[in-house]
């Protein structure tokens, strides 16, 4: 089994680093994703699509990491205020900006600090927010680890390839708590039942009849809408407390804190 806690001291400063950026990803969110992105795309929707472009496909493990991205952006202050945060927490870099002939928009070539750069933004900030959130609360070091990597004992696999991993994994009062982060459209695209089944059974498994899943999503959910009463009704029998949108990631922290003191 393998993780990412306090103790990993490479990755622990990068989250730090990263933190005000981390925050303004996820309780911003919303207000981001309203913003004005490219041909009728949303700003966040359009950074975290380029960061998975970006990354190495498990169907194509040859593919390269794409080190630079380019993108035509709208010349708008959040746009340059976002850019600015990328570059101040050590996310991407701007090597060539050149606005067009109408000035309204401007191309981008961004070069990735690193892989590990383009994951973040990928999603990644909410696995990092979901840490945080548990590191408020105070818990001891040695309680609360992101990405968890498990093994099966005794496992014939190979090194490198896990049987699972666990975005957030925190135990405490010998209980374990699994939390799974999905900062895409994947519980809006039809995929949702296979996350749920997933995390479900991770915390039935690992966790036993005590485990409690968590799934977070700064994308809000609707219960009336179709695409969305799915995904909520069926985490309400699987017993997964489905958190959603900026506002209710906002309060995360409380929603853990009031669970954990019952």
């Amino acid at each position: 089994m393998g993780a990412q806690t306090m103790a990993d001291c490479d990755w622990y400063a990068g989250l730090e680093q990263r933190r005000a950026l981390t925050l303004a990803l996820v309780l911003e969110g919303q207000r981001l994703r309203m913003a004005f992105g490219v041909k009728g795309k949303k700003l966040l929707n359009v950074l975290h699509g380029m960061a998975v472009d970006s990354l190495p496909r498990r169907a194509h493990p040859a593919q390269p990491f794409q080190t630079e991205v380019q993108i035509s952006a709208p010349d708008t202050p959040v746009w340059q205020a976002m850019l600015k945060l990328l570059e101040k927490h050590g996310v991407a870099r701007i090597v060539d900006s050149v606005a067009d002939q109408s000035g309204a928009f401007f191309r981008l070539v961004l070069a990735w600090a690193n892989e590990d750069a383009a994951r973040y933004l990928g999603g990644g900030y909410l696995e990092e927010y979901a840490f945080l959130c548990a590191q408020s609360l105070g818990l001891p070091a040695s309680q609360f680890a992101s990405n968890v990597r498990l093994r099966p004992h005794n496992s014939s696999l190979p090194e490198g390839h896990e049987y699972q991993e666990l975005d957030l994994a925190v135990v405490w009062r010998n209980r374990l708590w699994v939390f799974e982060c999905k900062a895409g459209v994947q519980l809006h695209t039809g995929k949702g039942q296979d996350i749920l089944n997933k995390l479900d059974s991770l915390k039935g498994h690992i966790g036993g009849a005590m485990g409690e899943g968590w799934l977070l999503t700064p994308l809000p959910l609707r219960d009336d809408f179709d695409g969305h009463i799915h995904a909520i009704e069926r985490a309400h029998q699987y017993g997964i407390r489905l958190v959603h949108a900026s506002g209710e990631l906002a309060k995360l922290p409380l929603l853990l804190s009031k669970r954990w003191a019952g």
